[in-house]
């Protein structure tokens, strides 16, 4: 754990963003549709749906809770952008978050930078998602900062709505839990590995429909 913290962190699919970049080297996924400076918003591979966006922090970090309350705080008002786009369309909207507490693990789904998926879907989507991660022990957590009081170095999932905040740490994790649990919920259980099933057509549908969403929004 001290090595970790002492060590700089190795390069990642989403080093182009810690850089500040706008564009990355995968054309299909590796645009920031956003104007921040805190953070890009992308198009996330393994999407089911258009309605699905990656809020990604340039600052280098494993989770967003490594990020102190102030950043913690500004990457909630981007996503609370993102969020108002997303169920403009849809109706609702819930943001989670696979937080690992150490690199190179299962949580930490292959890229070991933080991001927040926003993902479009029925007001209760965050209590089916809550039932089909059963064997989590979910709190309801602070809405306005859903990381407070998280132990250093904690494994954990994290879900937001725009009513209320859960998170559960997790003991024995498993990769891409709450995409497993997603894809489960809208009947399409095979695919949430976004290894196997990169959907590149959805990212370009998604692309197309949020280019120009956000071109107003100040850095």
């Amino acid at each position: 754990m001290l090595l970790d913290l002492l060590l700089p962190p190795p390069p990642t699919r989403f080093s182009w963003i810690v850089q500040g970049a706008s564009h990355g080297p995968d054309k299909d996924f590796d645009e920031d549709l956003g104007c921040y400076a805190e953070a890009a918003i992308i198009p996330t591979r393994g999407a089911l749906f258009p309605e699905w966006l990656l809020v990604v922090p340039r600052t280098p970090c494993l989770s967003i809770a490594e990020l102190d309350r102030i950043e913690r705080r500004r990457l909630l008002t981007i996503a609370a952008d993102v969020s108002y786009q997303i169920s403009s369309r849809v109706g609702a909207f819930v943001i989670f978050e696979h937080g690992p507490g150490r690199r190179q693990t299962l949580m930490g789904c292959g890229v070991d930078q933080a991001h927040l998926h926003i993902v479009g879907g029925k007001p209760n989507l965050i209590d089916r998602l809550v039932e089909h991660v059963s064997e989590a022990s979910w709190s309801t957590v602070d809405h306005t900062d859903p990381w407070t009081e998280l132990p250093l170095g904690s494994d954990y999932l994290m879900m937001r709505n725009h009513q209320r905040s859960v998170r559960a740490i997790i003991d024995k994790p498993v990769s891409q839990r709450l995409r497993r649990a997603l894809a489960d919920v809208v009947g399409r259980g095979e695919e949430w590995n976004y290894r196997s099933h990169p959907n590149a057509q959805i990212a370009r549908q998604t692309k197309a429909m949020f280019r120009d969403a956000f071109v107003n929004t100040s850095a």
